[in-house]
């Protein structure tokens, strides 16, 4: 009993002794503190992503490793602790007049004090205009793909030889046939919802003849893409599944998405935002997308997207991407490049913050809850302001 007892008191005393390590080791000040209660999967990671770079450090506040509080964290939640130039800290410097204080409650603890710029990190899109600077945080990666991918991955995939026109894979399953919990996206915004886009694409295949290219195995897939790339061949095609079944793994994912010139980034389940098509935009693939307006800056048809908002503009919107010069194609892929570092990039986003002139400032987060998505509609401010 004596034994089990000690085990059990275990996980305290490390975590104990893991906060006094913590005081020791980083007693050097970092450029900005965050104390986000919010504890949703992988958004918790996504959220700390984009406020930390390799010049601007970032201290967490309320958590604290230990092998018992890091075994009852989410697997992605987890992954903050990797997070380049980030540290948790049990106490604040002194002097932090020139910190930055992000936060996502009123707590007197930390919000009455003396920082040099406050960040309140809302979750949703406003109705309205917020009284100080807004901003809206880039919609990210898949926090395992940013395992996989650093500035210099993505400049080699933005460079590779591409051996394919327009590709899509990803998951079509049952609960695609609608924006999952929140359906009225699908009315508010007139949006088809990805198994809408796939089978439009299906029953028309026949406009399209050969064009139109259909996989029902991941092997006769992969034998294309590599078969082709060892040929220094191109198929002026557009390559899709036509079953659930082919998958590509989170490791070959980039690879894959950068020897495509385009890709169809149709809605995901509970919101049109996906990550897939940020991952497409940072290795240079153009989207092909019917939600290219859910972005602060949104996306331009012709510059560096295909828009489409009905069946009519998607399958002219494929006949387009597959007449499209090589030119034509290289003009829009610097575009697309060009968006990713300016408004996707983690670090171009946190830099705004600390360049911005304003002491107080309001940034939204759009992520996958469904009553957050049911209060987004044409009259928030996303929309409007356009």
């Amino acid at each position: 009993m004596k034994f089990k007892n000690t085990y059990l008191i275990l996980p305290y005393v490390i975590d104990i002794l893991s906060k006094l390590f913590l005081e020791i080791i980083y007693k050097r000040e970092q450029d900005s503190y965050s104390c986000i209660k919010f504890r949703r999967n992988r958004y918790i990671y996504i959220i700390h992503k984009f406020l930390c770079s390799k010049t601007h450090s970032l201290g967490i506040l309320n958590r604290t490793i230990s092998p018992f509080k890091y075994l009852r964290m989410n697997k992605y939640a987890r992954l903050i602790y990797k997070l380049e130039n980030t540290f948790p800290v049990a106490r604040l410097p002194h002097n932090i007049t020139k910190k930055v204080f992000y936060y996502d409650n009123y707590d007197t603890k930390y919000h009455l004090l003396p920082w040099g710029k406050k960040v309140f990190i809302d979750y949703g899109i406003p109705q309205e205009k917020p009284e100080v600077p807004w901003m809206l945080m880039p919609y990210s990666m898949h926090p395992v793909t940013y395992k996989y991918c650093d500035e210099m991955n993505l400049t080699h995939y933005r460079g590779k030889k591409r051996v394919g026109k327009l590709f899509f894979i990803g998951n079509f399953s049952s609960e695609y046939n609608t924006f999952g919990a929140s359906p009225h996206i699908q009315k508010e915004f007139s949006m088809l919802s990805r198994m809408d886009i796939l089978n439009i694409i299906y029953n028309k295949q026949g406009e399209f003849g050969e064009a139109i290219q259909i996989f029902n195995l991941c092997e006769d897939f992969n034998s294309l893409l590599y078969h082709n790339y060892r040929q220094i061949l191109y198929v002026n095609k557009f390559v899709l599944p036509g079953s659930p079944d082919v998958r590509i793994s989170q490791k070959k994912w980039l690879p894959v998405l950068s020897m495509f010139d385009f890709f169809l980034a149709p809605p995901g389940v509970q919101m049109p935002l996906c990550h897939n098509i940020i991952e497409a935009i940072a290795v240079g693939t153009i989207p092909f997308t019917n939600y290219y307006n859910w972005f602060e800056v949104p996306l331009e048809d012709g510059k560096n997207c295909i828009a489409f908002n009905d069946e009519k503009e998607l399958l002219q919107g494929i006949h387009r991407i597959l007449n499209m010069s090589k030119d034509q194609i290289k003009e829009m892929r610097e575009n697309v490049i060009l968006y990713y570092k300016n408004y996707l990039n983690p670090e171009a986003f946190v830099n705004r913050i600390y360049d911005s002139s304003s002491d107080n400032i309001h940034v939204s987060v759009i992520l996958e809850d469904s009553d957050l998505i049911k209060s987004i509609n044409k009259k928030s401010f996303l929309f409007v302001k356009k």
